[in-house]
C-alpha cells in the first residue's frame, strides 16, 4: 500500500441503505475528507501504536467507495478502496470489531491487504460514532502478526480514544463552518444548508421555486486593499465587523453567512428578498465611522433563484458567479447597486433590484459563462 495506490474511487457493488445515504450525508458534513493532517488526532494514533504495541494506527473514514486517513501512524498509503477495508465491515456492529488473525476469517483471508502488504494479521477498530448514532469510520489498530487476544481493558481504552478523536472531529467541524472574523456561518456551512433543502426529496420541489439565494457585496475590494495599506489589516478586521453588524441589524432574523472577504449571503422568499434588499440600502446609507473614520459603503447585490439550477451543487457554481465580479462592475459603472440574475437555460430573467424615484431597467450588457451582467440605466 503506497500513495500510489490504484483506483481508490473503486466502486462497491451494492445498493445503498437508507441509514448509509444518511452516514455519508453527515460524513459530508464534517467537511473532513482530504483534508491536512490534524495534530491532536495524530497525538491520538502515536500513542495508540506504544500503547497497543502494533504497527500501525489509522483514523480511517469510510466514504461511499473508499476510506480515507485523516491520521495515520505506520503506513504510507492515505487511503484504500473500500471494498479492501476492514472499517467498513466495523462501522456496520455495534461493538469494536477484533480480528486476532485475518488469515483465518473467512471475511478478510483474500483480501489484498491481507495477502499483499501490509500483510494485516491482526485487527481491531473502534466505530468513531456522531451525537446522532452515525457512524463515520474508526480509531484502528493493525498488527502484522496475529494476537491471541484483546482484552476488556485494552477494548475500553480503544474506544475511549475513539471518542476522543470522535469529539475532536466535532470540534473541526464547528471551525469549518463558522467564519473566524465574523463568527457568522461561512460559505461551507451557505453549501451545507442549500444541500439540506435538496435532501428532502419531493419536499423540495416546492420549496426551490419560493427561495433566492442573495449576495451583497459590502464594498470596492480595492477599496478595502486601500484601507488595509493605510491603516492595517487590525484596523480592516474592525471595519467588517461593523459592516457585518449592520448588514445582520438590517435583515433582522435572516441568518446571515460571510461567503467571502467583503462578501455576504442569505437565503430570502423570492416575494419578499427585494424588500429586504431596501431595507441593506437604507442601513448602509448611514455612514458607517470606524475609530472615527467615516466610510460610505457602495454595496452591489447579486441574487440566484433556488429553482433556476438543477441541484445546490449548481446552484453554488450559480451564485459565486453571481457574487464574485460585483465590485468590479460598481467601479466601472459608478452606480451604487447593480442586479444580476443568474439562469442555467438558454433563456434569462433581468429585474431591478431597486426601484428608485426615477424608473430604472437593467439592459444585457454581456454574458459571461452561464451568469448575465446587468447594467442599470436612468431614463
Amino acid at each position: 500500500m503506497n500513495q500510489d495506490s490504484p483506483n481508490l474511487e473503486a466502486p462497491i457493488a451494492q445498493e445503498m441503505s437508507t441509514t448509509e445515504l444518511a452516514r455519508l450525508a453527515a460524513l459530508d458534513s464534517y467537511c473532513v475528507l482530504d483534508t491536512q493532517p490534524d495534530v491532536l488526532c495524530d497525538l491520538v494514533t502515536e500513542l495508540a501504536t506504544r500503547f497497543f504495541d502494533v504497527d500501525i494506527a489509522l483514523v480511517s473514514l469510510v466514504a461511499k467507495n473508499r476510506q480515507w486517513f485523516k491520521s495515520r501512524q505506520g503506513l504510507e498509503a492515505i487511503g484504500t478502496p473500500r471494498s479492501q477495508s476492514f472499517c467498513s465491515i466495523a462501522i456496520e456492529q455495534e461493538d469494536l470489531l477484533v480480528v486476532q488473525d485475518a488469515r483465518e476469517d473467512q471475511r478478510f483471508s483474500n483480501n489484498p491487504l491481507v495477502l499483499g502488504e501490509p500483510r494485516i494479521r491482526f485487527y481491531a477498530g473502534a466505530s468513531l460514532v456522531t451525537p446522532c448514532g452515525l457512524r463515520l469510520g474508526t480509531l484502528c489498530l493493525i498488527g502484522k502478526s496475529p494476537r491471541e487476544q484483546f482484552t476488556d481493558d485494552e477494548s475500553a481504552t480503544l474506544q475511549q480514544l475513539a471518542a476522543i478523536v470522535m469529539a475532536r472531529l466535532e470540534i473541526l467541524r464547528v471551525n469549518s463552518y463558522v467564519d473566524g472574523l465574523t463568527k457568522l456561518p461561512n460559505r461551507s456551512q451557505f453549501a451545507a444548508d442549500l444541500q439540506s433543502i435538496e435532501s428532502t426529496g419531493p419536499v423540495a420541489l416546492h420549496m426551490r421555486p419560493l427561495l433566492a439565494a442573495v449576495a451583497v457585496d459590502i464594498c470596492d475590494r480595492v477599496y478595502l486593499d486601500d484601507m488595509v495599506k493605510a491603516l492595517g489589516w487590525d484596523y480592516a478586521e474592525g471595519f467588517l465587523i461593523q459592516a457585518k453588524d449592520r448588514l445582520a441589524q438590517a435583515l433582522g432574523d435572516v441568518v446571515l453567512y460571510r461567503i467571502d472577504t467583503t462578501v455576504f449571503a442569505f437565503l430570502e422568499k423570492m416575494d419578499a428578498w427585494q424588500a429586504k434588499v431596501e431595507e441593506v440600502k437604507r442601513a448602509v446609507a448611514v455612514t458607517l465611522e470606524h475609530q472615527a473614520i467615516p466610510h460610505h459603503l457602495e454595496i452591489s447585490v447579486g441574487i440566484v433563484p433556488l429553482a433556476q439550477c438543477a441541484n445546490a451543487e449548481e446552484l453554488m457554481g450559480a451564485f459565486w458567479q453571481a457574487s464574485f465580479p460585483m465590485t468590479r462592475l460598481s467601479r466601472k459603472y459608478g452606480s451604487s447597486m447593480h442586479l444580476r440574475i443568474v439562469k442555467h437555460a438558454d433563456f434569462y430573467e433581468i429585474s431591478p433590484a431597486l426601484p428608485s424615484r426615477k424608473s430604472r431597467t437593467l439592459r444585457p450588457r454581456r454574458r459571461s459563462g452561464n451568469a448575465l451582467v446587468g447594467q442599470t440605466h436612468t431614463t
